[in-house]
């Protein structure tokens, strides 16, 4: 019996240090699992993170897109632009030409006019030189 008491007691100490071994396996569990779970929590923030942050990327993305049309529309703007100021330099420069030839054709006629006056101030300077040749000659007759 004395054996059979020596054995329940070794098995009781077993079964006690089995216990303690149990609690402290199951305890050391409990500290892995709620260490996993802080882990398992920082990667859902490091996620909703790197969520947030794809997020302003693609914000980012979209406002370079906006300002790339709106570089477009500009460019069209100043094409629009030097297309109205190549028409405008042309006009100006049909206006410049046609103002040229009325210009000349003004000038011919001008032309023409100071001859014609020239002729008609040597007539007139013809007619009066004998116009007052004749006066004299009358003059000249009346005093005989």
């Amino acid at each position: 019996m004395e054996d059979q008491t020596i054995l329940t007691q070794i098995l009781d100490t077993l079964n006690t240090f089995g216990k303690d071994i149990n609690q402290k396996l199951t305890s050391m569990e409990n500290k892995f699992n709620k260490k996993f779970d802080e882990i398992d929590q920082k990667f859902i923030e490091v996620d909703q993170r790197f969520d947030k942050m794809d997020q302003k990327f693609i914000e980012i993305d979209q406002r370079f897109d906006v300002m790339d049309q709106k570089f477009i529309e500009i460019d069209q703007r100043f094409d629009k632009i030097e297309k109205t100021m190549d028409q405008m330099n042309h006009k100006i420069d049909q206006g410049f030409y046609n103002g040229n030839q009325r210009l000349d054709r003004l000038n011919k006629k001008s032309g023409g006019m100071r001859v014609e006056l020239t002729e008609t101030q040597e007539t007139a300077d013809f007619v009066l030189t004998k116009i007052a040749q004749h006066e004299q000659k009358l003059r000249q007759l009346t005093a005989q």
